[in-house]
């Protein structure tokens, strides 16, 4: 589900047993989607997606239909630049041209991931603070996005 909805961005996805490869847009296309219990979108992945979607051309739309509370993260793209609003349990993502880094509060895992696939997008330099969150469940994080060409490091 989760690379269905890639791909609705105009992102090019080719999977392999061993690897997936994703060729994103220089924008993407705005989506809609909703979260829901396997083999739905799920709900661990929906801060990600939002970030990535701060930047598409046109107006996204998440529905949270498992955990209400997620979102935390959202104040932090705004700082960034971002058209992120929370309505109840919807999420409205209006599309910005670009983001702008500065620092951001990576409050709870996915937060910190998210925030970080945003200041790779953003424009100048962004240091997330309680990055270590990210380190409970993202093995090699920062080493891993070194190696597909992220200038990232950790301090």
């Amino acid at each position: 589900m989760e690379l269905a909805k890639i791909e609705a961005t105009g992102a090019s996805v080719s999977t392999t047993e061993t690897s997936i490869t994703v060729t994103g847009p220089d924008r993407p296309d705005a989506v809609d989607l909703a979260t829901l219990p396997f083999p739905g979108f799920h709900t661990d992945m929906h801060p990600q997606l939002v970030a990535y979607l701060s930047i598409a051309d046109g107006t996204s739309i998440l529905t949270e239909n498992i955990y209400a509370g997620r979102f935390r993260y959202i104040g932090e793209i705004n700082r960034m630049g971002g058209d992120v609003h929370a309505e109840g349990q919807h999420v409205v993502i209006r599309g910005v041209d670009s983001l702008s880094g500065c620092e951001v509060d990576g409050c709870d895992i996915r937060a910190a991931a998210a925030l970080t696939i945003a200041a790779l997008r953003a424009d100048g330099s962004t240091t997330v603070t309680h990055a270590n969150h990210i380190d409970r469940g993202y093995d090699s994080f920062v080493p891993n996005l070194v190696s597909l060409g992220a200038s990232i490091s950790r301090t």
